[in-house]
């Protein structure tokens, strides 16, 4: 499965946000390390949208997000659902999705 440039909006301290990670690390470990972790504190047009419902997946290329609650089968359907969108996103122009960096 390509990666679908996974966002995680999180921010210190937060320990859902920590069991976020443990759920996608259950699922999808070689996710991980192409996670992009973006701290809403730092930015205030990010604590406005997603402050309150922290931790939230969100796909770079498609707009997908998933804020909490979620659990294993949520963000199984949220993954599936990425994966389509880029495959898509491949499939319309001809190229993968860059990859998160």
């Amino acid at each position: 499965m390509e990666n679908p440039g996974l966002i995680l909006y999180s921010t210190l301290g937060c320990h859902l946000c920590e069991e976020a990670a443990r759920l996608l690390g259950d699922l999808r470990p070689d996710l991980l390390s192409h996670l992009r972790i973006i701290d809403v504190a730092d930015d205030p047009a990010h604590m406005e949208r997603y402050g309150f419902r922290i931790p939230v997946f969100a796909t770079e290329h498609s707009g997908l997000e998933l804020g909490w609650p979620f659990g294993h089968p949520e963000l199984r359907q949220f993954l599936d659902s990425a994966h389509r969108a880029a495959s898509r996103s491949t499939t319309e122009t001809g190229k993968a999705s860059d990859p998160v960096k």
